[in-house]
């Protein structure tokens, strides 16, 4: 269970089992914070400091978030850019093809020991950038972000430190 309630009402006190939905009481009221608090205890005990180590870095990255928005405003780009030196007017850039042929390289060399973080991350992003559909993109772009991460926590574990710069 997560810090949402669902799944360690016995553990904690066994009279809330099953009487506890996303945190609340079947009848809608809130599990009282001493109750709620001690699940996230429960989570970061469970994940050995590993949630400290996250929130650390979603913290870093609202703060890029926050100085990239007051350096260059509100972006609204189209996904993918266009060829400037292609002989036809408006074709994408990277094209399909590329992305494709990049992800073939990818599949490829994940089925050695050649692989590493950027095959992975190549890999997601490809595959955000092939898909039409906004909704499909915005999945796929959630994909980057946590690989990207997870990048992030591994370079720390690399550092000997919690993420904590």
């Amino acid at each position: 269970m997560t810090a949402d309630g669902a799944g360690y009402g016995y553990e904690i006190c066994p009279w809330f089992s099953g009487d506890i939905i996303n945190g609340k009481y079947r009848d809608g009221r809130p599990v009282p914070e001493c109750i709620t608090k001690r699940w996230k205890e429960i989570d970061r005990e469970r994940a050995g400091g590993k949630n400290e180590m996250i929130e650390h870095i979603f913290e870093e990255i609202r703060a890029e978030r926050r100085r990239q928005d007051k350096k260059l405003g509100e972006q609204n780009h189209p996904m993918l850019g266009v060829n400037e030196l292609s002989d036809y007017k408006n074709e994408q850039f990277p094209s399909r093809v590329s992305l494709e042929n990049a992800l073939a390289r990818v599949w490829k060399r994940n089925k050695t020991d050649m692989f590493g973080w950027y095959d992975i991350l190549i890999e997601e992003i490809c595959e955000a950038f092939i898909e039409n559909k906004p909704e499909k993109q915005r999945e796929e772009m959630v994909r980057v972000a946590a690989v990207a991460v997870a990048i992030i926590e591994c370079l720390d574990r690399r550092m000997g430190n919690d993420g904590k710069n």
